[in-house]
This record gives C-alpha cells, sequence and structure tokens, in this order.
C-alpha cells in the first residue's frame, strides 16, 4: 500500500505541474481530494486488518481472500463479485466448483490461439484435476500460471504428478514471491 500511495503522490505532482504549465486552476472542490485520498487509505488499512486478524483465528481465510479479486479464469470460480465488470470486456465467470464446471465448460470452448491459464486451485487436489482435465487442449506454447506455487503438497505436488503422469516438460518463464510462490510456465 506504501508503494502505491507514492505512486499516487508522483503522478498527482506531475498532474499538477501539467495543469499549472496548461493554465488550469483547481477550484475549491480540490480540497476534498485529501479528505477523500484519508478515506480511501483508511478503507483499505481498515479491510487489511479485518482480513489479517480472520487470518491470525483461522488459518483457512487465506484461501478465501484470494477469489476477492477480479480475474479472467478458464477454470470457474466460487465468487460472484463485479460480474457486470468482467462481462463487460466479454468474459464471464463460471460459478461453481472446478469438478462441476470445468468439463461443461470444455465442452463449448474452443481454443483460438496460444492458451494463458491462471490456476488459482491452491489445493493438490483441485489443481491436478485441472490439469488433467485441461490436457487434452494443452498444446506446446501454452502458457501456465500457479499462484501457490511454493508450497510444496499442494499445486507444485500436483504439478509434478501432472507432468509426469502426462509426460509432459516446461521451462519456467519466470516467478515471484516469496519462495517463488507465483510461478509462470511454457509447455514445451
Amino acid at each position: 500500500m506504501a508503494a502505491s500511495l507514492v505512486d499516487f503522490f508522483i503522478v498527482f505532482v506531475m498532474l499538477l505541474a501539467m495543469t499549472l504549465k496548461f493554465g488550469i486552476r483547481p477550484g475549491l472542490h480540490a480540497l476534498m481530494l485529501p479528505v477523500f485520498l484519508l478515506l480511501a487509505v483508511a478503507t483499505a488499512l481498515g479491510v487489511g486488518l479485518w482480513l489479517s486478524a480472520l487470518n491470525a483465528l483461522h488459518r483457512d481465510v487465506r484461501y478465501v481472500t484470494p477469489f476477492l479479486r477480479v480475474e479472467e479464469s478458464t477454470t470457474g470460480c466460487r465468487c460472484s463479485l463485479a460480474l457486470s465488470a468482467v462481462s463487460s470486456f466479454g468474459r464471464r465467470f463460471v460459478k461453481g466448483w472446478f469438478k462441476d464446471t470445468l468439463r461443461p465448460f470444455l465442452q463449448e470452448f474452443s481454443p483460438r490461439s496460444r492458451l494463458v491459464i491462471h490456476n488459482d486451485g491452491d489445493l493438490f487436489s483441485s489443481t491436478l484435476f485441472t490439469l488433467a482435465t485441461l490436457d487434452p487442449i494443452l498444446r506446446r506454447g501454452s502458457i501456465l500460471i500457479f499462484d501457490e506455487f511454493a508450497n510444496s503438497l499442494h499445486e507444485w505436488r500436483a504439478f509434478q504428478d501432472y507432468t509426469s503422469a502426462f509426460g509432459r516438460t516446461c521451462k519456467v518463464l519466470g516467478a515471484a514471491g516469496e519462495y517463488y510462490t507465483q510461478v509462470a510456465m511454457e509447455i514445451e
């Protein structure tokens, strides 16, 4: 959050410089900007503290919070947030569990180009099910992205079992996060 605030202030100073250069003078309503900025920071801080407190009490909360963000997914999700925003970009959520929604989705899906699949399965069983079910449409050059790859009992183990069972090889395109939590791989 601090990095985002620094970015905001740098861009804001540039905006002020440009408005003054072009002779645009801010009105009295611009005085409300700090109030709204503090309101946004307080809201983000409040939600973050609330979720971290829940995570301290209940270990499984960390598996629920990734579903609060909006992402394109070919495997479905367990949330219904911001459906109108996503559908306006020509994407749709398939609401439900992987085991219930992936096969019906694939019956009507035909890939037109290289696939980029963000697997947000988190757990061993859902990740392995997704990879095995998607295997017929995965081609050389398809990209797999994992967001909890550092846990050797779940996504990493499912990926290892999948590649050995289906004879797949992959090269790592990039990794980020502590202990390379987020990983992108290309199927060879």
